[in-house]
């Protein structure tokens, strides 16, 4: 995720990996391995960005430079976070149209259906 891995580029990839093992309730060793993928699968997308977003948060709060560089980090963390539920937003939306679309044909061809197999009897 965009979050995860703007982090690495921050703080490194063990901080950006023991904020969401901390997310997800997993042991925070900083090795993303088999059962922190497990955990993160457990819990709802968006819940997890949410609690990576407090976890990167607290993150900065604690850094020394935090006075000096704090209002900078904070806002790319919102921005991340907001860029994710936007995209996320946009997706869900494109994946409802083209279920809503999907049953939309399929309904069409269940009224069909009877028509059609009607047809084919007399045809035989």
């Amino acid at each position: 995720d965009l979050s995860c891995s703007d982090l690495c580029v921050n703080a490194g990839p063990g901080q950006a990996a023991k904020i969401l093992q901390r997310a997800v309730s997993a042991k925070a060793d900083g090795a993303i391995g088999p059962k922190t993928v497990a955990a993160v699968y457990d819990f709802d997308p968006v819940d997890v960005l949410h609690k990576y977003y407090d976890g990167r948060e607290a993150f900065y709060r604690k850094l020394k430079d935090y006075k000096i560089y704090g209002k900078g980090w904070s806002r790319r963390n919102t921005e991340t976070l907001e860029n994710y539920i936007q995209t996320s937003t946009q997706k869900r939306s494109a994946l409802l149209l083209a279920v809503e679309r999907r049953c939309a044909s399929l309904d069409r061809l269940v009224r069909l259906a009877p028509k059609t197999l009607r047809t084919a009897q007399r045809h035989r």
